[in-house]
């Protein structure tokens, strides 16, 4: 009979309880410090390859992120670490009906792009002598998709399993299955509020990624040679996959990953995507560069008109907007069209082309327009009357040009919202203003996203600045060419508002009018644009009777503690998730936006006025 594990070393010193996790217990991992286990002297011909490690500094980030468990679980007891084999990487029969329950009937799964990536019919086929880390990780992407009908320590107990296949598995031999085992374990941390897991696991399926030369198309590198077409595409395959999350990580300021990948090096795999999701991922790829052209305020006034960059990325919209097929937008109208025969005209074209429109795509991409210019849209209310720049007609037509950009693409953005809102099934059960009862409910109310979230706040913010920030004459000269008024920028404030309270309410899991009494014990990242849009309004319609006090909107980001059942702060006051944040204007007088670039902004505004 095996004798009792001992507590590690560090524990035993300070009388705390030791998880006996191996090769490092969570408080050791906890406090960064080595984890050392003494072996037992008479037991030694037991130990497995699993063996805890001699107290070194060398240990790898992957021994003590992905092995040992950073956050350990309760509701289920740990293996045993004196054994011969490792039972926790067998394959069972129960294990393979429930991934291919899973695979065949998970409508998530079945209608994702993992079978493709994964060829989920050869691997059934050769499931019981697969390598153990896709297998597991596999089988807890069942559980959790099978929560309601699975007990919590069974789900508990296969992510624990393929945590620790991870671990002891994919550093053997970097592999496409790895990889995947990686990128869905990533996933399936995420889906369990494990967020610092989550980001550790993903940066190292973008290593393996980089050690597997993914990043390089198969064609133009030598060691591909034998493969297979079909071998090929399923290299590029994981690799856009990848990068769908990494650019869109990147548009919207999660920098844990760094985006320097070209997403013009690699061909686009037959048959694998649609032309939506290569749109997307060039979408954010010019937001984020969007994003790097801005994180700085220029030196000059002149700066802005003179960017190489910013007409460069001009053109790459112009270039996106060509290669997308027609009807996969909904774009502006040439005329002026009221709202319900708008709504009408747009629920016949998703009719006609049902599973080619793409509401995501529309809103993300008129977003990226209002972000190369809104910096000139900013300098028509920072400019002096007497600035040069307003005396030269080739500086007012860029900013006259950069104001209708703006506006046309936040009013659209606006348009297109409502319209969401008007085709959703259940929409009149919502406290919204009235809608045309005649369009059809094209949407499903539980399918709304939090993504399009950043692309609302774009255009919320043009709306707010143009009616709070310039001139009358301004105004005036947009009314001239568009439908612009006071009444009508607060009408699309408050529909944009009114779709971050609903989607946000979808987020926590509970669909309501508007959010709940104790929203602030329940925030989420989208929490802090809600906050400032509605701020934005109030402003708007002068019903904030004082200046704002001086609040700045930051983020806290929380994950799983180490019981495993509280949630606690990975990062405290960082900066709220967005395309580009106020840019150094204040709402109400004292509300800013955190982020790097905010104060030289600032400082930039003061300069030109």
């Amino acid at each position: 009979m095996p004798q009792r594990v001992k507590p590690c070393e560090r524990c035993q010193h300070h009388r705390k309880k030791c998880d006996l996790t191996h090769p490092t217990c969570g408080r050791c991992f906890k406090a960064n410090a080595s984890c050392y286990f003494r072996p037992e002297s008479d037991s030694s011909q037991f130990e497995s390859s699993s063996a805890s490690l001699p107290p070194t500094s060398n240990h790898t980030l992957i021994d003590r992120i992905v092995y040992a468990s950073e956050e350990p679980q309760t509701g289920w007891d740990a293996p045993p670490v004196n054994s011969l084999l490792d039972s926790d990487s067998f394959a069972t029969i129960q294990d393979y009906m429930l991934v291919l329950e899973f695979v065949n009937k998970d409508p998530w799964f079945s209608k994702s792009i993992f079978p493709k990536l994964i060829d989920t019919d050869s691997f059934m086929e050769t499931f019981f002598v697969e390598p153990p880390p896709l297998r597991l990780v596999l089988c807890t992407l069942a559980v959790q998709a099978l929560y309601d009908k699975i007990p919590s320590h069974v789900s508990k107990d296969y992510y624990r399993r393929a945590r620790k296949a991870v671990s002891k598995y994919m550093m053997l031999r970097p592999s496409i299955s790895n990889l995947a085992a990686l990128y869905l374990l990533s996933t399936c941390a995420g889906a369990s509020n494990h967020a610092a897991f989550a980001d550790a696991i993903f940066g190292h399926a973008l290593d393996m990624l980089v050690h597997l030369r993914l990043d390089i198309d198969p064609d133009d590198s030598n060691d591909c040679d034998h493969l297979t077409e079909r071998e090929k595409n399923q290299r590029r395959g994981w690799f856009w996959q990848c990068m769908n999350v990494v650019k869109y990580a990147s548009a919207t300021g999660d920098t844990i990953h760094h985006s320097y990948f070209a997403v013009d090096q690699v061909k686009q795999p037959d048959g694998f995507f649609t032309v939506d999701f290569f749109q997307f991922i060039k979408v954010n790829d010019t937001i984020t560069s969007i994003r790097t052209l801005w994180s700085t305020a220029p030196s000059s006034a002149f700066s802005l008109f003179e960017s190489e960059e910013a007409v460069h990325l001009s053109k790459r919209l112009c270039h996106i907007l060509q290669e997308t097929p027609p009807h996969h937008l909904l774009l502006p109208l040439t005329t002026s069209t009221n709202l319900s025969d708008l709504c009408q005209l747009y629920a016949s074209q998703c009719s006609t082309f049902q599973k080619l429109v793409n509401l995501r795509l529309t809103v993300d991409y008129h977003a990226a327009i209002s972000l190369l210019h809104r910096p000139k849209l900013y300098l028509l209310a920072h400019l002096a009357p007497n600035s040069p720049y307003l005396r030269n007609s080739v500086f007012i037509d860029a900013l006259t040009h950069s104001l209708h950009q703006c506006y046309n693409s936040a009013i659209h953005i606006a348009k297109v919202e409502f319209f969401s809102l008007t085709a959703t099934e259940r929409y009149h059960e919502l406290d919204y203003p009235s809608q045309p009862n005649t369009i059809p409910k094209l949407f499903e109310l539980e399918s709304w996203g939090s993504g399009a979230s950043f692309s609302l706040f774009e255009a919320a913010i043009v709306l707010w600045f143009i009616t709070r920030k310039l001139s009358k004459q301004w105004q005036v000269a947009l009314s001239l060419r568009h439908e612009y008024s006071t009444e009508t920028a607060c009408w699309g404030i408050s529909i944009i508002l009114k779709s971050l309270e609903l989607r946000e309410s979808i987020l926590r899991g509970t669909p309501n009018r508007s959010p709940p009494a104790n929203e602030d014990s329940h925030p989420t990242f989208m929490t802090p644009i809600r906050d400032c849009v509605s701020y934005m309004l109030l402003d708007m319609e002068e019903l904030l009777e004082n200046r704002l006090p001086d609040l700045e909107l930051s983020l806290t980001v929380l994950s799983l503690g180490q019981d495993g059942e509280e949630l606690k702060p990975v990062k405290t006051d960082a900066d709220p998730y967005c395309f580009l944040g106020l840019l150094g204007v204040e709402v109400g007088g004292g509300m800013r936006w955190k982020a790097p670039y905010e104060e030289s902004w600032r400082e930039f505004w003061k300069r030109v006025g």
